[in-house]
């Protein structure tokens, strides 16, 4: 894509060009370099051949850092796929809620709730282990507002109210899967690659 460009350089251009290696995509580093070497031109390309590389690992690795990591704990990823499915339940709880009692649907508090679930999924899949501690504290604060909120359901609209407390009961079950045994250990095991 750059060689064009950059056979059209001076050598003196294409020096310049890789002493200032932060000013250039690596790309056009990468075909510079090519370039200098087809011409058997006698220029040091070592610290640029370093940013370029330094430059795609940090790609890579910023790649790598919002997958699913490979040896995820299936007890982890399960635990992650019930609070998927708890935000499902929350959606159709909304809708049978609203259908039975004056009460608005998707309210923008609820889209707020509903992608805060998301991303404390996707952040359990993703093995962030301090995220178990976030999903504890909204889980104890969420239990005391169950106290109200599953009686009045169930007197005025007793599907929503089940869906409620299923709700609640996978996202405990979820938790305590976080909490048990194997993902304690796999968190300690790869707290260095996933905690950030």
């Amino acid at each position: 894509m750059f060689e064009a460009k950059v056979k059209g350089k001076s050598d003196q251009e294409l020096e310049d060009i890789v002493n200032h290696p932060k000013d250039y995509q690596p790309e056009f580093l990468s075909a510079a370099i090519e370039e200098i070497k087809s011409r058997g031109v006698k220029i040091d390309t070592s610290k640029t051949e370093f940013v370029i590389a330094e430059e795609q690992q940090a790609k890579v690795d910023s790649a790598q850092r919002w997958k699913t990591p490979e040896n995820l704990h299936p007890t982890i990823r399960l635990a992650s796929n019930l609070i998927f499915a708890s935000l499902i339940l929350w959606i159709i709880r909304t809708f049978f809620a609203q259908s039975s009692v004056n009460i608005n649907g998707l309210s923008d508090d609820g889209l707020f709730s509903g992608l805060v679930v998301i991303a404390l999924a996707y952040a359990i899949r993703l093995g962030i282990s301090w995220i178990r501690v976030v999903l504890l504290v909204f889980m104890i604060f969420g239990l005391l507002l169950e106290v109200f909120f599953v009686p009045f359901y169930i007197d005025h609209a007793p599907i929503a109210g089940v869906l409620e407390l299923l709700q609640t009961l996978v996202q405990v079950y979820a938790l305590v899967l976080l909490f048990q045994k194997p993902a304690r250990q796999w968190y300690k095991e790869n707290q260095g690659s996933f905690s950030s």
